[in-house]
Parts: structure tokens; C-alpha cells; sequence
């Protein structure tokens, strides 16, 4: 793996676990709505908005020990994948309100503290070669997680069509932001790619799933990434299931 891949791994890693370490997550709150007026929502709600019944297994609170299960094993990426470990990078954002991008904007974190009771990750690597790496998170709370976080990272792209890194030992790293198709996953899904200033790219999704949500990071050579995105969350829902 390259350099600049590797500084971007340590980005997309970063990225996603800042959730589970970052030592600042404040108290969150909820919406509510009623079935008396007839006045129209405030503009900034929509459908999308709506929170999913819960009917699904993959959709339940789950334990740390059903959160741990629910990480694949390399076997079941796809052929040619080995089991990695990467050790996460504390990385900060300029402008801080681009954290929303990742799901570490303030109602992200907000709900997070509050509501957070598992985690766990792990990381691929390509067999043969260090080309290409994988990273499947899974984050579940006891409560279902808002949909609207997704709708902020989506509004996020535009005013974070650029912006920096900023890692824990003062280095920065210039981002581009680029929306990414994904077919959909899960309750409601996302994909977002970022590029590097020196044109290395993190490709993502973050999938919501009732209690929990999944994020897939992927830095390697695929000209659509968006399959192996797709086919890796879907892996983790039906593990989440079982």
C-alpha cells in the first residue's frame, strides 16, 4: 500500500471509530409529533426523515458479543481476503462542522453518549498484496438510531466539497468530497468517497439498521466500489440476524 493510501486508511479508520473514542459526545434529545394539527412540518423535516418500523432481527438492539459475531470473517468478504488489524489514528476536521460527513457532528455525538451500547470493527487486507484494504464497523444503541443522521451527512457534501484532516500529532491532510453510488442497503443508506490531495480515495457506506448502523471503508483499486460496499453490508445485516 502506498504512502498516501496508507494516510488515508489511517483516515477512513479514523473516520468511522471516532465514535468509540472520542472522549466528548454530548447528551442528545428527540422529536415528536403530533397527530392533532394540520399544520405542514417545518421545512427542514422529510419523508426521509421517517423512522422504520422495527420488524427485522438485523434491526434489534444488540449485545457487544452479537455485535462482535456480526463482523465477517475474511472468508466471507470474497476470495483473496486475509484478516487485518489497523490501529485507528485520532483525527480532528477544519472545519469541525465536516465531522457530520462521518456521523461525528454534534447530534451524532449527542445520540452516541446517551444511547451507545456496542461496538466493534475489524480490517481486511488483500492476500498477496497490501493494495487493497477493508474496514467493517458496527455500532448498535438502545435506541433506534435516527435516520436524520444520515440526512446531515447528506447536507454536509455540499459545504464539504472540501476540507482538511487534522490528525492528533498536527499534520493535515487536504480531503475532496464526491457523493458515491450505492445500491440501497438497510433501513437507509449512504455512500460518500473522499480524495486525498494526493489522489488517494476512501470509499464508504454507512447503513442504518433500526438500533444499529454499519459503516464499510474501502481504499484500493476497484473502479466501482460500490458492489463490494454493498455485498460486504449485506453480509454484516444477515450476520446481525442471526
Amino acid at each position: 500500500m502506498s504512502a498516501t493510501a496508507r494516510g488515508l486508511v489511517r483516515a477512513g479508520v479514523s473516520a468511522a471509530a471516532v465514535l468509540s473514542v472520542s472522549a466528548c459526545m454530548p447528551g442528545g434529545g428527540s422529536s415528536s409529533s403530533s397527530t392533532t394539527s394540520a399544520a405542514p412540518p417545518p421545512a427542514t423535516s422529510s419523508a426521509a426523515d421517517i423512522q422504520p418500523e422495527i420488524t427485522k432481527p438485523e434491526q434489534r438492539e444488540l449485545t457487544p458479543a452479537q455485535v462482535r459475531k456480526a463482523l465477517p470473517p475474511a472468508k466471507e468478504i470474497g476470495d483473496g481476503w486475509v484478516d487485518n488489524r489497523v490501529v485507528p489514528s485520532t483525527i480532528s476536521y477544519d472545519p469541525t462542522s465536516c465531522g457530520d460527513l462521518f456521523l461525528q457532528g454534534e447530534q451524532a455525538k449527542a445520540f452516541a453518549k446517551e444511547h451507545r451500547v456496542a461496538e466493534a470493527k475489524h480490517d481486511y487486507v488483500t492476500d498477496g498484496t497490501d493494495a487493497d484494504y477493508l474496514a467493517v464497523f458496527v455500532y448498535s444503541f438502545d435506541e433506534p438510531v435516527p435516520v436524520s443522521l444520515l440526512t446531515v451527512a447528506g447536507d454536509a457534501m455540499g459545504r464539504c466539497s472540501t476540507y482538511d484532516l487534522v490528525y492528533s500529532d498536527g499534520q493535515t491532510q487536504s480531503q475532496e468530497t464526491r457523493g458515491l453510488q450505492v445500491p440501497a442497503v438497510g433501513d437507509r443508506s449512504m455512500g460518500l468517497a473522499t480524495v486525498s490531495g494526493s489522489g488517494s480515495t476512501l470509499n464508504r457506506v454507512t447503513v442504518l439498521s433500526g438500533h444499529s448502523y454499519v459503516v464499510v471503508n474501502y481504499v484500493g483499486d476497484r473502479s466501482d466500489p460500490g458492489p463490494l460496499l454493498r455485498d460486504v453490508a449485506r453480509t454484516t445485516l444477515k450476520r446481525m440476524s442471526s
